[in-house]
């Protein structure tokens, strides 16, 4: 490396106001303010840092510094406080002298105990004192980088302050801009607010249900004045309650956060009612674009599906249970004979759309493809667990997570190996456990390669090494490097 340094002895500031200059005065130490190398030089120059420590980890980000270290024992106190006093020692050298009164002390604790920090002579192990005086008590939250952590691992503070900020910027922004305009309250929505409260959030993230109101009730009043209107709860009809000027997905983004999840799973859910009801599917008017493409799609597939594969209309007491389907009793009175016949699924599915179309004419019926839209998706629609959607604690259908209830082991399979997938004949966790304690072969084997769990496990792995090629690929094309 060819060895260079920079010189400050030509380097001047003059200050003008006005016009007036004042006399130039030379710059002796110091980056010029918003060049590109003043962060490298910045860097190179407090890269020694972890030098000056012996025991704690030092983790730096820009001018902000942090050691940790694990406090086991008296001596583990000892050692830190050493370690901080080296580090002052260090800055002094540097001429870049700390601001220890801006020190701060957060100490996190193991177990929910706590007995020991109350005694009369915990406190004197958990001070530590600067070089210039200062006293460091262990503190409750310290305020990290934009981030609020505290001593008991939860976010509630952090959460609490960035809702508040996001609800005070909103209110000045509504004081700033008279337009209210669904884009121009969006723009500034995706802007300012939403930004502040994505911040850092996949260190936070909540689990607490607490937590999770009280950013939907920041979400759900912007989407109020976006929009500048409630949505009724209104079951299948609610589409039509949309704002019909806005942008398809906002509107829907929108919807979901006024409403919430259980209300996201009613609104898409359209398969309704238990074992004894007959009619399960009723859509009203014009079906919403969501069921058209739903409608579409399973068109695609219905008939090696339905009539190929299952026959659903191979015998009487299928027939009666499709024909139970339709609205008007007169189609089936007509087609009693219908179900006893000796037709192939093909030839009674055709026949029975041919009776409903006659009689929706004869009748004069509006959308009178909505009866046929109704069978084909109370046949074909899955139907959705409202549970799984709400339960901010509901098992998480990641791969090799185990049910709570079967013991049974969530295992990936390959799309086109579906319809002979068996979930029955998916291991339990007993079983693993089994087959691992009955191992006779090579003992060097890893513990999953001994159970039925491998040829998952091998798929797994040979599906991430695909994503890891594209990814790469991908990069490279981008010019894209880490």
């Amino acid at each position: 490396m060819t060895p260079w340094n920079l010189r400050y002895d030509q380097w001047s500031k003059i200050l003008t106001v006005d016009g007036i200059h004042s006399e130039p005065a030379d710059v002796l130490s110091g980056v010029p303010q918003g060049t590109v190398l003043g962060p490298l030089l910045f860097l190179l120059y407090i890269n020694d840092l972890e030098k000056a420590v012996s025991t704690s980890a030092v983790a730096s980000f820009a001018d902000d510094t942090r050691l940790s270290a694990p406090i086991r024992e008296e001596g583990d106190t000892v050692r830190l406080q050493e370690d901080m006093n080296r580090v002052v020692t260090w800055s002094v050298d540097k001429n870049m002298v700390l601001h220890e009164g801006k020190f701060e002390f957060l100490c996190y604790r193991t177990g929910s105990s706590k007995w020991l920090e109350e005694m009369p002579f915990t406190n004197l192990h958990l001070q530590y004192t600067t070089p210039a005086g200062f006293t460091l008590s262990p503190q409750s939250s310290v305020r990290d980088l934009g981030v609020t952590l505290t001593s008991d691992y939860h976010w509630r503070i952090h959460i609490n302050q960035m809702a508040a900020g996001a609800r005070q910027l909103a209110s000045r922004a509504l004081g700033v801009f008279r337009d209210r305009s669904a884009t121009v309250m969006l723009t500034i929505w995706k802007s300012l607010i939403r930004c502040k409260l994505e911040y850092c959030c996949p260190l936070w993230h909540p689990h607490r249900l607490e937590d999770v109101k009280t950013l939907e009730n920041v979400q759900r009043q912007s989407s109020k004045t976006i929009f500048d209107a409630s949505f009724p709860v209104n079951g299948p009809k609610l589409w039509n309650t949309l704002p019909k000027n806005a942008n398809s997905a906002v509107t829907f983004d929108s919807f979901k956060i006024h409403l919430g999840r259980g209300a996201i799973a009613d609104y898409l859910s359209l398969v309704i009612g238990g074992d004894q009801q007959a009619k399960k599917v009723t859509i009203p008017g014009i079906p919403h674009p969501s069921v058209r493409r739903s409608v579409n799609t399973i068109s695609r597939y219905f008939e090696e599906l339905m009539i190929d594969s299952q026959d659903f209309l191979g015998t009487p007491e299928k027939c009666q249970k499709v024909l139970s389907m339709f609205p008007a009793k007169s189609i089936q009175d007509d087609l009693q004979n219908w179900a006893t016949s000796h037709h192939d699924s093909k030839t009674k599915w055709n026949k029975l759309k041919d009776a409903w179309s006659t009689y929706a004419k004869k009748r004069k019926i509006k959308q009178e493809n909505n009866a046929i839209y109704e069978v084909v998706l109370q046949l074909c629609y899955p139907r959705l667990d409202v549970n799984v959607t709400k339960g901010l604690n509901h098992l998480l259908k990641s791969p090799f997570s185990v049910h709570p209830k079967t013991g049974r082991v969530c295992v990936p399979f390959l799309a086109q190996h579906v319809d002979s997938f068996d979930p029955f004949t998916v291991p339990t966790l007993k079983e693993i456990i089994a087959e691992v304690d009955n191992w006779s072969g090579d003992s060097t084997v890893l513990d999953y390669a001994k159970t039925s769990l491998k040829p998952s496990i091998d798929l797994f792995k040979k599906f991430v090494r695909s994503c890891q090629r594209e990814s790469t690929e991908d990069n490279k094309e981008n010019n894209v490097s880490w």
